[in-house]
């Protein structure tokens, strides 16, 4: 919990940076920072959790690059472009 706590304290920081920036400066970048460390300390390990719980089988498994070619293959073999 009290790492949780220190992780919302540094994402709250961030965004409230980028968003100084913003206004200030017009400025956009920083708010990829306070997403990707979102996205990597929350989205990414509770993903993996709820992956770990579901039954059945996975139909694609990869890179980014990887799945957008399955995708563009699996569209096409039911004529969708």
């Amino acid at each position: 919990r009290i790492r949780l706590n220190n992780c919302h304290d540094g994402i709250r920081r961030n965004i409230f940076d980028a968003f100084e920036k913003q206004w200030s400066e017009g400025c956009f970048s920083l708010h990829r920072e306070w997403i990707s460390e979102l996205l990597q300390t929350y989205y990414d390990p509770m993903y993996d959790y709820q992956l770990s719980q579901r039954e059945g089988e996975r139909l694609m498994s990869g890179s980014r690059s990887e799945v957008i070619a399955w995708a563009g293959d699996y569209s096409r073999c039911f004529g969708r472009k």
